[in-house]
């Protein structure tokens, strides 16, 4: 699935009102686009109900968030 830049416009003209030029909103696109996906793949890996140490090394293993 990906977002395209009229969605981000409209949701933004419904919830945020922020200010963005066509370029910002191409970006978000993209960028909101990245993290569905990446959301997505890490879903399929995850319980609801898992310890919140679990979660994080998933999104470790999945390259979500950085090992410390």
């Amino acid at each position: 699935m990906s977002i395209n830049p009229e969605t981000v416009r409209r949701i933004n003209a419904d919830y945020a009102g922020i200010t963005l030029d066509e370029t910002r909103e191409a970006e978000l696109a993209v960028e909101l686009t990245q993290f569905l996906n990446a959301s997505e793949r890490g879903r399929r890996r995850l319980d609801f109900n898992l310890d919140p140490y679990d979660f994080r090394v998933a999104l470790i293993e999945t390259g979500l968030a950085e090992s410390k």
